[in-house]
């Protein structure tokens, strides 16, 4: 075995026995609300977080949700819905949020992958969370 992959191996066990992957840890209550401009956006799952619960906003007048535009307006809608349950962050991985597609959107200049429900209507959403800053 090559040091190479001998040392990938040894970070492999490592991380799975101390815990070095994301997890989501039980909530421990409700949480204040915080304000829009302190929630973050992820993509995939930060370190270690706790889910407050799925927010979610209906795509349609000047919320847009799709790659021909800006669609700061509904992040901003995301954001204060996430912030008044609390969060600092907004969680788009597949994976934590199931959705029937994925699009690419724009927040101020920069392209985020969102998750959306097309039934009964069209819905932006994203599981709100606080991230916790070790």
């Amino acid at each position: 075995m090559t040091n190479r992959v001998l040392s990938l191996v040894v970070f492999t066990l490592a991380c799975s026995m101390f815990g070095c992957a994301s997890r989501s840890v039980q909530p421990t209550g409700p949480r204040a609300p915080t304000s829009p401009d302190q929630v973050m956006i992820y993509q995939k799952e930060p370190p270690k977080y706790e889910m407050l619960g799925m927010v979610s906003v209906p795509i349609g007048g000047n919320i847009r949700m799709d790659d021909r535009g800006d669609a700061t307006a509904g992040f901003m809608e995301l954001k204060k819905r996430a912030a008044a349950l609390g969060a600092n962050g907004l969680l788009f991985d597949e994976r934590k949020v199931p959705s029937q597609e994925m699009v690419t959107a724009s927040d101020n200049g920069q392209f985020h992958q969102v998750p959306i429900d097309r039934t009964p209507t069209r819905m932006a959403k994203g599981q709100a969370i606080w991230v916790f800053k070790d």
